[in-house]
């Protein structure tokens, strides 16, 4: 029988967002970023708990901001002081659910762990399901994403054009992203001791040579980032209710 929790990172600088706050408390449609974020997962009787990875000195902040969510949903939530990076971040999350877990004698192959941005608030319900079940059936990392639309070229420290990969074959990344947690937790401790440095938890999973692949999502799930993403986030919402 398998259980399944989810990281959230919520503990990034925000700098491009030209914001003093952290940009998950800014609203969209009268909700906060992160509040339409958890509120969604929340929605998944699946997951049994969550783990949001904040600001050492956000804290106390992110909790106050969260007390209007019901009793049984505050239950679920379980904070998680991020680390230096995203990376780091993550890692203190796996750990933090090792030690948890591990005093409740649960098995930890039994267990499964979706990891997603705290910016990224419109990713649909159904799309956490299925990537719970891709999970669960292939046995393997899983990470949502989207086809390429634009042409794509490398460029060297020059900005010289030195190759153009194939368009058909490339993926733009989105979040959630998982695996079984104990393959997540020795892919990432691995990455750490070889001090392997990347921005997303598929590719951590595939430095420790883990089987990963795709699980097509849509467009809508954007990542906020800049003050415009604010803008198409909002015209999202408001097409949705149509």
């Amino acid at each position: 029988m398998y259980k399944t929790v989810a990281i959230i990172t919520a503990a990034g600088s925000g700098q491009r967002m030209a914001h003093a706050e952290n940009k998950l408390f800014l609203k969209l449609d009268g909700i906060s970023i992160i509040q339409r974020t958890i509120n969604t997962f929340l929605q998944i009787k699946e997951i049994k708990k969550l783990y949001l990875v904040v600001q050492e000195n956000e804290l106390e902040q992110m909790a106050d901001h969260l007390k209007k969510l019901s009793r049984h949903d505050i239950s679920r939530i379980r904070f998680v002081i991020g680390g230096q990076t995203r990376q780091n971040s993550v890692l203190n999350g796996l750990e933090k659910i090792s030690a948890d877990f591990s005093k409740e004698n649960f098995p930890l192959e039994n267990l499964i762990c979706l990891i997603h941005d705290g910016a990224r608030p419109l990713i649909e319900k159904q799309i956490i399901l299925n990537c719970i079940n891709e999970i669960a059936s292939r046995k393997c990392g899983v990470g949502v994403g989207v086809p390429v639309s634009d042409t794509i070229h490398e460029i060297d420290d020059n900005s010289k054009i030195i190759n153009t990969p194939d368009r058909s074959k490339l993926v733009a990344i989105q979040t959630p992203q998982g695996a079984f947690f104990h393959q997540l937790l020795y892919a990432h401790r691995f990455a750490q001791k070889s001090n392997y440095k990347t921005t997303d938890d598929i590719s951590v999973l595939r430095f420790a040579k883990i089987p990963t692949k795709i699980y097509f999502s849509n467009e809508k799930n954007i990542k906020i980032t800049y003050p415009q993403d604010i803008l198409l986030a909002e015209r999202i919402l408001e097409t949705s209710k149509k």
